[in-house]
């Protein structure tokens, strides 16, 4: 359940208006909200890269616990997320106008459904930035979001209570800002799926796979196939990767990870009948970021 605040309060003084005008932050402060702006993914800004991990709800709850994580914070305990029709309950809006507490981040927002957790939050500190109902204290930043109707009425559509810093460092490290293309998102995802489940994760130096998998003296060697507009996936459109597999030795085996499409009998079978070719479709990337290991159960004809 929600908590407003934590067990061990601890309460600063604070004011939403910025005196004098412009109120300077700091150097370093400054140029976080610059960037939390303009230049992190998936924001209304024509300086934004669009990253499709971010908006996958295939990736929704993982990306989202992932940040979270980094943060330090529970999602039970931390995160309020109400429908977009709704608003933020007045005790909610009035407490976090007036106090800050430096022992805790929360985080509240009436979510467009049409958008994952991630997009929903990154949107959110952008518009409390663009419209100036924001402060930072200390290494907290504070945000709220507004909305007027035509007829002058407000609804307060979000509060946002972060470490600022480890947030930026936390979208930074999973987009990768110098690096925008849909591989290394996706590797990082992967790497910190599978290292919860034990494995150790090396990117392969010469890159004939996307990434190593080790655990209990086998490999795991993992590929990434792009498929567009295929919603299952046939014999066709994975012949030409297996071929990979004939070359394993018997403590290898190959992995492709398709996350746009469902596997087929068709291909199990095929699969199975090479023993040592395992393919992640969209119900087993799924089960993976959920926390299962996949691997573990042999090839796809076990699941």
């Amino acid at each position: 359940m929600f908590e407003q605040c934590c067990n061990a309060p601890e309460y600063i003084d604070f004011s939403l208006v910025h005196n004098p005008v412009p109120f300077a932050f700091g150097v370093d402060a400054e140029e976080i909200l610059k960037k939390l702006l303009l230049y992190v993914p998936n924001v209304d800004s024509v300086q934004s890269q669009q990253i499709p991990e971010l908006d996958n709800v295939l990736y929704e709850d993982f990306v989202f616990l992932y940040i979270l994580d980094e943060l330090g914070m529970n999602e039970e305990s931390d995160v309020k997320f109400k429908k977009h029709d709704e608003d933020v309950d007045f005790d909610d809006w009035n407490f976090y106008r007036q106090m800050l507490c430096t022992n805790c981040q929360k985080i509240i927002i009436c979510r467009y459904s049409n958008q994952t957790k991630t997009k929903n939050l990154l949107r959110c500190i952008r518009n409390s930035i663009a419209h100036g109902d924001y402060f930072i204290v200390g290494e907290y930043f504070i945000g709220f979001n507004t909305e007027t109707k035509r007829n002058g009425d407000e609804h307060h559509k979000a509060v946002i209570k972060i470490k600022y810093k480890k947030f930026l460092d936390a979208i930074e490290k999973l987009t990768s800002l110098e690096c925008r293309h849909q591989g290394p998102v996706k590797e990082k995802l992967f790497r910190y799926a599978f290292e919860k489940l034990g494995y150790n994760v090396v990117k392969e130096q010469n890159e004939k796979y996307d990434l190593k998998l080790e655990k209990d003296g086998k490999e795991y060697l993992m590929e990434f196939v792009l498929l567009d507009k295929a919603p299952y996936i046939h014999k066709k459109h994975i012949e030409r990767h297996v071929k990979q597999a004939y070359k394993l030795n018997e403590n290898q085996k190959l992995i492709l990870t398709i996350d746009t499409s469902r596997i087929t009998n068709e291909v199990k079978k095929y699969l199975s009948d090479i023993g040592n070719c395992v393919l992640l479709d969209i119900s087993l990337i799924k089960e993976v970021l959920e926390g299962v290991d996949v691997l573990a159960n042999g090839d796809n004809s076990e699941n």
